[in-house]
């Protein structure tokens, strides 16, 4: 039996969503130099996917793909985000490069979501930055 942390998601679908996930992220790092997985322990437990930019200096970022838990649809947001901390804050701007859309969707068309995330994160500059939220750095940070 399968710890499900979706409502409208059954156990059979999360395992078939999973595997066409899992494939996604092999291809798309097959074909992107530029980018690796960003992956949170927890990440084995839901539907999700998540990039980083290799080569980040001050300025980082990452985009994702993460499955919306909505009755009678299996659908996805893609999102972008870029940020810099200083001080005790942290500097961002984010994005939804596509919202609500198919695995199928996303199969057939994440050469150009990826080269889209990629050139977002390319044009935002750093004074585009301008949300922020308030960090706080512990001893080791």
């Amino acid at each position: 039996m399968i710890y499900m942390n979706y409502k409208y998601c059954s156990g059979n679908q999360f395992i078939d969503l999973k595997k066409r996930l899992d494939l996604l992220k092999k291809n798309i790092l097959a074909k992107f130099q530029n980018i690796e997985e960003f992956k949170r322990l927890e990440d084995d437990d839901y539907l999700n996917l998540g990039f980083r930019f290799k080569n980040q200096e001050s300025i980082g970022g990452s985009f994702g793909i993460k499955y919306k838990d909505i009755p009678e649809q299996a659908v996805f947001d893609v999102g972008i985000l870029k940020s810099y901390d200083t001080g005790n804050r942290r500097y961002y701007k984010r994005s939804l490069i596509e919202t609500n859309v198919t695995i199928d969707f996303i199969e057939n068309n994440y050469f150009s979501i990826v080269n889209k995330a990629i050139s977002l994160y390319e044009t935002w500059k750093k004074e585009d930055l301008t949300e922020y939220v308030k960090i706080s750095r512990g001893k080791h940070g």
